[in-house]
């Protein structure tokens, strides 16, 4: 069996207290820092934070917040438009629709 060569570099950056602790460790593994990180990396499963569902929901949820953003800025920069004031709250309820919608999907 040929021991495969580490050519490839990654640099990491820690804080003192971190890399203090990394060390300590590596130190009790009785291995190299470099040794422990590969184990520690390459032996421990990491769940994705998000499902990409998940994701397309809250990219949706924070585009709804900037049109919800913009609907506010349009009613404060302008008077009482009664027509503006009707299109505004019929969008809202498309918004509203939507979110509903996704929940329920969702769950």
């Amino acid at each position: 069996m040929t021991k495969e060569n580490l050519n490839r570099k990654v640099e990491v950056r820690f804080s003192l207290s971190d890399f203090q602790r990394l060390k300590s460790l590596s130190k009790l593994a009785n291995m190299s820092i470099s040794r422990y990180v590969r184990t520690a990396c390459f032996n421990k499963k990491i769940d994705a934070k998000f499902m990409q569902e998940e994701r397309v929901f809250i990219t949706r949820i924070f585009n709804i917040g900037n049109n919800l953003n913009q609907i506010a800025r349009v009613m404060n920069a302008q008077q009482k438009n009664d027509e503006l004031l009707l299109r505004l709250r019929i969008t809202l309820d498309h918004l509203d629709n939507f979110i509903d919608k996704m929940l329920r999907n969702d769950s």
